[in-house]
């Protein structure tokens, strides 16, 4: 339980965007295994699929097609004048 902890930290830290350090460790404890609580991180973790999944998709959209092989060109013949 504690390396999940850990682990949630190091989560928070990288998503945080004002760099501040979690301080709810005490509310944290409290609501961790209430049914709201768990039902608000399900939806959170479908959110970050969805997210995934969006930005994958949108990068195969914009990648570039593969070029065609330049086609032989066959001699012609000289016009008769």
């Amino acid at each position: 339980m504690l390396v999940q902890v850990v682990e949630a930290k190091k989560l928070y830290v990288e998503w945080d965007k004002e760099d501040k350090t979690f301080v709810l460790d005490h509310c944290w404890k409290i609501l961790k295994g209430e049914e709201k609580w768990k039902s608000k991180m399900i939806e959170l973790a479908d959110i970050e699929k969805e997210k995934k999944a969006s930005e994958k998709k949108a990068s195969k959209k914009n990648a570039r097609p593969r070029m065609k092989e330049p086609q032989m060109m066959m001699p012609q013949k000289p016009l008769l004048s």
